[in-house]
Parts: C-alpha cells; structure tokens; sequence
C-alpha cells in the first residue's frame, strides 16, 4: 500500500528552496520610470516597431534606433524564451518622399535640358542662388561678404540655428564658387552638381505641381526601402515578423479613420479629416492627450513639424494642434479615393491603423527614436484609443536614444549625419553593434573615435578568445585531463558568478553595458587561467566558451550558426575551413616541431631553423597562426584576412618605430660626437677667454679673478686648473687625430 507523501516518514526532511529570481524591469516611456514586464498574453509578446520613412539613405542614428531594438528583441526571445511577434511599417506615402521624389525628378529633367552651359543657365542659377540667399540667410548679394567674415571659419557652436545658418551659408558659397568657376559653353555637370540643393527647391516651387507621375514617388520610395533592407541585413538585424507598407494598407487607413469619426473624435474639413484633440482629451470618457510628452501638448511648432512641409497649407482645422488623418488631395502629389474625396493618408493614422490591421488589440511593446515621441507617438496613442475607445492602447513604449556624432547631436536636417554604407566602410558590423551595447539601450550614443576604438579592442579581445579556445581544445581532443583543481574550481566558481550577474543585469532594462563588463573579466580571467596551466581543462574551456558565445550570439555580435569556437572577426565561424584544412596544418606543424627540435638539440642547422621560421611567416601570410609554447607543442589558430593585415601593420609599425628609435640614437650620438670634436679643436688657452664669469687670466689661460674682479676662491680656482688640464689631453688628441 502507497503512502502519500505528508505520511511518508522522510518528508518532514525536506525544505522548500526560496527562490531568488530577479523580476525583468523594463524603462517605460508612459510612466518614465522601470517597471515590472509582464505581456498581456502569457508568453507572448506583441510588438510594433516605428520602421523608416523611405526617401533618402539610412544614416547612423536608424542603425542606433534598429540595431538596438533587435539586441532587445534577441534578448527577449534567445535569453528569456518569449515568443516576439515583430511588426514594422514602411512609411512609404509621406511629405518627404513626395518632396523628393519630385525634385529629384525635376531635377534630373532639367540636366537633360541644359547640357551645356549658356548665358540663359547663369542667369537662372544666379536668380536662385539670390533667392537662397535671401529665404535661407536673409541677406543680399550686397551683403555676402560681411556673412563669410561671420561664417568663413568653423565653429563648434551647438546652436541649431547657428549650425544651419553654417549650413546655408556652405550650400551658397558652392554655388558662388562653381559660377566664378564655368563659363558658357561649359559641361554644365560640375556647374549643376554645386547647385543642385538650391535649385530642387527652386524647380518644385515652380513645377512641382505638375509633377503627377504616380511612378515617380513609388520608384523612390520602393529604392531606398531596398537600399534599408540591405543596410539592415549588413548590420545583422533580423527581418520583422511581419512587414507593413502604406501603400498597401490604404483601405486599412480608411476603415479606421471612419471608427475613429464614427467614434466622435474627428471631423471632415474641405476634404481633410482631422482628429479632434480638444474633443479627445477634454471629452467626458477620460482620456488624455500627451501621455508621453504632456510638456509639449501646447507646443505649436511641434504640431506644425508633424503634419509635414506639404500639410501647413491644409485648411479647416478647428485647432491648430488638430493633425490630420486624411489630407485632401493637391497637384503634384499621390492620391487614393476616398469617403471624403481624393488623397492620401496622414502620417500618424498610418501606424495606428497598420497596427490594427495586422495585431488588433492592444500592444505589449511599442518601440521607435526618442525623436518621434511627440508628436506622432502621442498622435498615434490617441488615435488608437479613440479607434477601440481604450484608456491604454500600448502596455510599454520603449525609445532609443539619441545619436551625438563627436559631441554634436545629429540632425539629418543639419547634414551631419553619416550614413551606414560610410560607417561600415570603417568597422565591421560587430564592432558597431558592441559600440551600442556599451550605452544603455534609452541614453544617448556617443559616435566617436574613442568609443569606437573601445568597441575594436573589445571585438578583437572576444575573438582572440574564441581562436585560443579552439586552438586549445583541438589540441586536447584525445584524452584531455579531467582534473580540477584550484585554478579550474576558481574558474568554475567565477562563471557561475557571471551567470548570475549577466541575468541580474538583463532582467535590470536590459542593461548590456554591465553584460559587456562582466564577460570581458570571464574572459580576462580565463586567459590568465590558460597562461597559467601547461595543460589547461579542456572541459571547464568550453564551459566558459559556451557561456561567451551564447551571450555573443544573443546579442547578435557573432552568427547563431555553428557550434565551433573558431570565429572570424565578422562574426562567422571557420570551422569548414578547419575540416578542409586543418588536418595538413597539424601534419605541418608537427613537421616544423620536429625541425626545431632537431636544430635546438644540434645547434648547429641554423639554416633549417630559418626555413621553420619561413614556414611560419609563409602561414601567416595566409591565416595560419603558429603560436610557439616553450616545452610544449605549438599552438595553430586560423584568422581572418583583416586580422593578418592588422598583425602585419602592427609588425611593420614597430619596425618602423624601432628603425625611428635607432636613427634617433645615431643622431644623438653624432650629435655628441660633433660637440666633443668641436670643443676639442679648443685651444687650451683660449678655454676661458669668451666666459663672462671671468675678468682675468694668467699665462696659461686659466681663470685668477671672477667677473667682478674679485679674486676666485681655492676651490674655483682648483676647479679652473682641473678643466684647463683635461682640455689640455682632449686638445692633444684632436691634433693627433685620435678624435
């Protein structure tokens, strides 16, 4: 018969263990403060993630924004198992694209109409570059001169309108030159470059209208979307779960405009539909306005900024800070049919409705740049709470920080910005990623020299560690030691000790900064480890590997493929590589151990001992590391062609710096040489003739009296006597020529 386990008489030994598991806390754009995160549906995870406005080249500030949302998403979904579905839009209808789109299309037709330079083209660019002058600096051609004594020199104002200003005044002193520059009959290329800024605004004021190609904005819109996906597949960022574009969602946009009438909290003005903020959160049923930015819900220039340079000449607004959720039709702009007459959505509708359509209900996580908090995130707040008539439409809104490139806030406005092609022509996608993942996911990122140079040595630090803890379990694959001992139980002790801070720091708002802390001392220690030991515990190396790795491919830094340690600098694994090649590298390392031994035994092969060390360089040359350990067998390692190119520039360099440091020597030693040689060409009795301490002298030259006429003391005069003495030996060997 069964006893129960109250009834069992060993029960009563048992205990329950308290559990101490840190809560994930996450930074909440709502409340401004960390709160607890805890999705709506179990497991879960519901989330839509602000995607770009596709008109120009992505710049350094999206890769900030999306790179740090995928290193939170990896997190929640690689580290704490939740099941993420990811939903960003393209904005692919929008005031931008449709300014773009139509001066670049104008533009392009005025090149074509003006191959060459005449005295039509020189009066035209000179009547816009006087206009530009006037609209964009408020000065006259008269006046130019006083201004490039004001701007001709750089500046590290911070001043937003100053840097504009600076901006301006560049933009106008290109055009002047390439005028002062062409004359007719010119190419009209160079001349057409240098204004091309000034005259796309120029041409849309005067043609834009006409432009009705839908074609035109579609192209512009469906190549910088392909140019985006590309950056993004660079930078590593995993695709969205789902991808939305605006253009495809249009019947969407409308259905949920006419709820959000139907509702209460819009109304129809000339064509235009606009929201109703007064009427929204002043209404009876409580709800607010401005949850995320309250501080800016008067702000009339934000509202302005956020209905876009085409929608300030919409009418019929009963508010200023009413925006709109359907812009009637213009010339020169996209349309669409709708309830309320021909046009196109506006930009804060888009999202909300988009969201609606592809995950209804309401979001566990919201996510976009600091920069769009109000106004559209707060637009797009409203919006959806007046569509389902909710208090709280978004559970967590997350933004990225901003970017400040060397101190300077970027502003694509400003033109300071660098975009990802230009980035990633210097550093690898992981050096970039590791640079984020040293600030905090919500504070502003500082683009530098030295934070990328940090980000370098913290690449280059994981990935020496994962070739030497290739190399080293490759070396022990048969029969490795087991034992543990102090340093192996101090080693296990210590990542069992990260383990634990890594979660306590993720569970903390993701905080990777400490993360990158705390693997690089595992990482630290573990070499100190290996140094240490002549044969290290190839299972308590893979323990730490692993850890390292995982975390690593968690943040996306290196490839989820592959199990091996062997891990190139970009973040894939060598280990087909190894499989082809690494079993000829261990015969020829075996072969070059063999060598070095006979010659160091004999010590007399120099010849094969210099045919080894050729072996290496040769090697080397290809990405083949052999690493000599004093009595043991050589360690071999594979890297990367940029890691070869880089030992061998710090080799050259401190060739370089020993050559420097030798012709230093060589010029101090001459330069000695010459002032010995020179003060031994002396004659002994004019030794003190030019010295001003002296007034008189006896008959050998040396010294009686001080330049006071006072007699010298014993000791100076002894003092005299002695130098006099040994200039007279040095003088004898210079006419013996011994010198």
């Amino acid at each position: 018969m069964s006893q129960s386990s109250e009834n069992h008489p060993y029960a009563s030994q048992w205990k329950q263990p308290e559990e101490k598991r840190p809560e994930l806390v996450v930074y909440n754009s709502l409340t401004r403060t960390k709160v607890p995160f805890r999705p709506a549906e179990g497991n879960s995870v519901r989330w839509y993630n602000c995607g770009p406005t596709v008109y120009d080249a992505s710049h350094i500030g999206h890769a900030r924004n999306y790179v740090t949302f995928d290193i939170i998403r990896r997190i929640l979904e690689d580290y704490f198992n939740y099941d993420v579905t990811l939903v960003m839009n393209i904005t692919d209808i929008d005031d931008k694209i449709i300014l773009r789109a139509r001066q670049a299309h104008l533009v392009a037709e005025h090149r074509k109409e003006n191959p060459v330079v005449t005295e039509k083209l020189l009066g035209e660019l000179k009547e816009a570059l006087g206009g530009f002058l006037q609209s964009k600096l408020g000065i006259s051609e008269d006046g130019w001169v006083v201004l490039e004594q004001q701007l001709g020199v750089p500046s590290e104002s911070s001043e937003e309108s100053d840097a504009k200003k600076r901006m301006h005044f560049k933009t106008a002193q290109k055009g002047r030159l390439a005028l002062n520059d062409t004359k007719v009959g010119d190419e009209s290329s160079n001349l057409l470059d240098s204004f091309q800024d000034i005259m796309a605004v120029v041409l849309d004021g005067k043609f834009g209208a006409s432009v009705t190609d839908q074609k035109i904005f579609r192209d512009l819109a469906a190549y910088w979307e392909d140019e985006y996906l590309k950056d993004m597949a660079a930078l590593n960022v995993r695709p969205a779960s789902l991808m939305t574009r605006v253009t495809e969602f249009v019947p969407q946009v409308i259905d949920c405009i006419q709820e959000i009438i139907k509702n209460g909290y819009a109304y129809e003005a000339q064509g235009s539909v606009y929201f109703d903020v007064g009427g929204f959160g002043g209404g009876e049923k409580g709800h607010l306005y401005a949850k995320l930015c309250p501080w800016s819900a008067g702000n009339c220039k934000f509202f302005e900024e956020g209905e876009g340079a085409l929608g300030m000449k919409l009418a019929g607004k009963k508010d200023p800070r009413d925006f709109a959720l359907w812009k009637a039709s213009k010339e020169g702009e996209p349309v669409w049919d709708s309830p309320w007459g021909s046009g196109r959505p506006g930009w804060h509708i888009e999202c909300s409705a988009m969201a609606a359509a592809v995950v209804p209900g309401v979001l566990d996580i919201h996510s976009g740049g600091i920069d769009l908090a109000f106004p559209h995130h707060d637009n797009e707040l409203a919006q959806a709470e007046a569509y389902y008539e909710c208090s709280q439409w978004v559970n967590y809104f997350m933004h990225a920080g901003h970017v400040h490139i060397e101190g300077h806030k970027m502003s694509k406005s400003l033109k300071n910005f660098i975009t990802i092609r230009e980035s990633l022509e210097r550093y690898t996608s992981s050096q970039l990623r590791i640079m984020f993942l040293q600030h905090q996911w919500h504070a502003p990122v500082f683009y530098r020299e030295s934070s990328m140079t940090t980000a370098i040595a913290v690449e280059s630090l994981f990935f020496n560690f994962f070739n030497n803890i290739a190399a080293h379990l490759r070396a022990a694959q048969s029969a490795p030691p087991c034992s543990v001992e102090r340093g192996e139980r101090d080693l296990i002790d210590l990542l069992t000790e990260v383990r634990n801070k890594v979660h306590i720091a993720l569970c903390d708002n993701f905080d990777t900064p400490a993360v990158l802390g705390q693997l690089q001392e595992l990482v630290n220690r573990t070499n100190i480890y290996i140094q240490s030991q002549p044969t290290p515990n190839a299972y308590v190396l893979r323990m730490v590997g692993k850890f390292v790795k995982k975390m690593l491919k968690t943040f996306g830094v290196i490839a989820e493929s592959g199990d091996d340690f062997a891990i190139e600098a970009s973040g894939t694994g060598s280990q087909d590589v190894w499989e082809t090649v690494g079993p000829i590298l261990e015969i020829v390392s075996e072969y070059r151990d063999q060598i070095r031994s006979t010659v160091l035994e004999k010590k007399d092969c120099n010849e094969l001992l210099n045919l080894s060390d050729t072996v290496r360089n040769k090697l080397t040359d290809l990405g083949v590391i052999f690493e000599d350990r004093p009595g043991k067998s050589t360690l071999v390692k594979l890297v990367n062609k940029e890691t070869v190119a880089k030992m061998k520039a710090d080799q050259d360099a401190r060739e370089v710096e020993k050559l420097a440091r030798k012709l230093e020597m060589a010029r101090i030693n001459e330069a000695k040489k010459a002032e010995k040689l020179a003060k031994a060409a002396i004659v002994p009795s004019e030794l003190f003739k030019n010295n001003a301490e002296y007034s008189k002298f006896d008959d050998q030259g040396v010294p009686t009296h001080d330049a006071t006429g006072e007699e010298l003391s014993k000791n100076a005069r002894k003092k005299a006597v002695k130098e006099y003495e040994t200039q007279v030996e040095l003088h004898q060997k210079y006419l013996d020529g011994k010198i």
